[in-house]
């Protein structure tokens, strides 16, 4: 007997999880159009910004909370990348490669700017039925 195979179908994403772990239906968009919202968003951007954006470190201001520490490494790394960055650090001495060692070892201060620090109310006093306790820096006594 002689069995044919045809090939499946191709794969198309038409359904996605959303936060309630809910199947929704993506709406379908026309290539053209979404091709040319890239191009638009593209131009309107510098050349530093669309290179920041390929390495995955752009769009900080549109993130919401707190930034991750992958995120914060990707943009260190991306930062490391740029000679003129690099040229900043360490009277202008710092390679690509120790920048890199630096980085992946979680050190990201040295090459990103400081994060603003958002001044908030001092933390409210909670009162608590449970008593401290107080720790010793004298050692116990033996008997």
């Amino acid at each position: 007997t002689l069995t044919t195979l045809t090939p499946p179908p191709p794969a198309n994403a038409r359904y996605m999880l959303d936060e309630q772990g809910e199947y929704v239906e993506l709406k379908e968009e026309d290539w053209k159009e979404t091709w040319k919202a890239r191009l638009d968003k593209a131009q309107s951007m510098s050349k530093d910004e669309i290179f920041e954006a390929a390495r995955g470190a752009g769009n900080l201001e549109l993130k919401e909370g707190e930034e991750s520490d992958a995120a914060r490494k990707r943009r260190a790394m991306s930062a490391c990348r740029d000679k003129d960055i690099r040229a900043t650090i360490g009277n202008g001495s710092m390679n690509l490669k120790g920048c890199n060692v630096r980085v992946m070892a979680g050190e990201t201060d040295f090459i990103l700017p400081p994060v603003a620090v958002v001044e908030s109310s001092p933390p409210a006093v909670v009162e608590s039925s449970v008593p401290a306790v107080v720790e010793s820096s004298a050692p116990a006594a033996v008997e």
